[in-house]
């Protein structure tokens, strides 16, 4: 009994809490939009102009493309599985190097914020405008607003990544949403513009004006094979297809938990019920005696189901307590989790506690029906 609650609460939790994970499908409008990354070699576009001007080249064709109704870049989709974190120093806080705070750093361009969608809360977004030669500026997330000015407003202050000499200036801040399920929430988040900084590695978004985004695929590659006919297309997939792989080992471990959950509940009740029967057949003279006694029928009934509904509550306590612990690992891995979810600690308790009611019920009804005068000369 107290194994089988400890696996259905795990179950449940974890079947919660991977429904939770996928919510930036629906966040994303993740269906409805195609993704593919590129890289280019370092012989080919060693410099910074020429990264960007491949990439700027290859949006400007996916953008000009017939049924394309937006297309944007960055180098970190979310749940994509690929990120580069850095220290940030914010200026006037310089702080030592090994205690500033690290954030994640992308690139994005001017599109990217409506082509997503993720919300500008407070000043803008990047601009075509925001080009190399100009001031370096870049779009944070509310968490990065958070830890580098806490209890200030960050348009218009500056800070430097890692040994940077160069200051970069805040012009907008950014709604957050999480980046993958293994890490703790929304991650603090710069996002650089990729004419300022280019990189090597570009992820592509397109969004078709109807239909199934896959149809862009032709799309993608001929506007790729246009700008550079050498360089191949990889990662060609749906944006919630990029999602789901990156679930998908968290959704196998929530359905084997779920399955182990449901079987251990079902070997508990049946072996709850073989128990309440041996022990009502046991206990048959005994029956015979109370009925020739004077007992009636209900007060058979409620002793045997009240003996059963001993064992269960013992097993469901030494469960739920195992639960708990149960609980908290699950919810220190997999955000949104709570330690103390009450709907699957109670509903899977009392799940279990009706389960395990119901096998009592048969035997302690059989038991009622006992015939004194046969049971009496039971041996």
């Amino acid at each position: 009994v107290a194994l089988s609650l400890i696996l259905l609460v795990g179950g449940v939790l974890i079947t919660r809490g991977t429904a939770a994970l996928a919510e930036p499908v629906a966040r994303f409008d993740a269906s409805r939009a195609l993704t593919f990354q590129v890289s280019l070699p370092r012989d080919q576009y060693g410099t910074a102009v020429a990264r960007e001007q491949f990439t700027t080249k290859v949006l400007d064709a996916l953008r000009q493309a017939p049924g394309v109704a937006a297309a944007t870049m960055t180098t970190n989709l979310p749940y994509s599985d690929n990120w580069w974190s850095a220290s940030a120093e914010a200026e006037g806080f310089p702080g030592r190097k090994g205690e500033r705070p690290v954030v994640h750093v992308q690139r994005a361009d001017e599109a990217f914020w409506k082509a997503m969608p993720v919300e500008i809360r407070a000043g803008r977004s990047l601009a075509a405008s925001d080009a190399a030669g100009a001031q370096r500026v870049a779009v944070i997330n509310e968490r990065m607003a958070r830890m580098l000015y806490a209890g200030g407003d960050p348009v218009g202050r500056r800070f430097r990544l890692d040994d940077d000499r160069e200051w970069t200036t805040v012009v907008g801040i950014a709604a957050d949403y999480a980046h993958s399920w293994v890490q703790r929430g929304p991650q603090p988040t710069v996002f650089l513009a990729y004419r300022q900084s280019p990189a090597a590695t570009v992820s592509f978004l397109v969004r078709p004006q109807s239909g199934d985004p896959l149809k862009l695929a032709p799309v993608a590659r001929q506007s790729v094979a246009a700008t550079d006919a050498r360089l191949p297309v990889y990662e060609l997939k749906r944006f919630d297809k990029v999602i789901n792989d990156n679930l998908v080992g968290i959704w196998y471990v929530a359905g084997f938990l779920g399955v182990a959950g449901l079987m251990s509940l079902v070997l508990a009740v049946t072996g709850l019920y073989s128990l309440m029967s041996f022990l009502v057949t046991e206990r048959t003279r005994e029956m015979g005696i109370r009925m020739a006694l004077g007992a009636e029928a209900g007060s058979l009934l409620r002793l045997v189901v009240g003996e059963g509904g001993r064992l269960i509550a013992l097993g469901a306590a030494i469960g739920l307590v195992g639960s708990l612990g149960l609980a908290r690992l699950v919810s220190s891995l997999i955000f949104g989790v709570s330690a103390y979810d009450a709907v699957s600690l109670v509903g899977s308790t009392v799940a279990l506690l009706a389960a395990g009611l119901m096998a009592c019920w048969g035997p302690a009804r059989r038991a009622s029906q006992v015939d004194p005068t046969i049971a009496l000369r039971y041996e």
